[in-house]
């Protein structure tokens, strides 16, 4: 993906925060700013920008961390079907 750096500076805003409270994981305290690169949706592929998460609020930050890594190291779950029947898997009827 290439920015055009034009288009990113009309949209790039000022942050200037007088003091900021981090909702995170405490083995990222390394690194409490918490910029990095990742595979989120809003990641650069190519590494090249770093992405921070912010929030308003309290309530928001948290949500955006407890939702956001909820599945992060996760094992991807595939249901086959390919047969026209959902296999039970060792379920029993009641």
């Amino acid at each position: 993906m290439k920015l055009d750096p034009k288009v990113v500076a009309e949209l790039a805003i000022p942050f200037h925060p007088k003091a900021f409270l981090r909702v995170m994981p405490k083995v990222h305290a390394a690194t409490p700013l918490g910029m990095g690169f990742g595979q989120s949706r809003f990641a650069a592929p190519d590494r090249s920008f770093q992405v921070i998460y912010l929030a308003r609020n309290i309530a928001t930050a948290v949500a955006e961390t407890v939702v956001r890594n909820r599945f992060e190291g996760k094992v991807r779950r595939i249901l086959d079907i390919t047969e026209g029947r959902v296999p039970s898997h060792g379920v029993g009827r009641r």
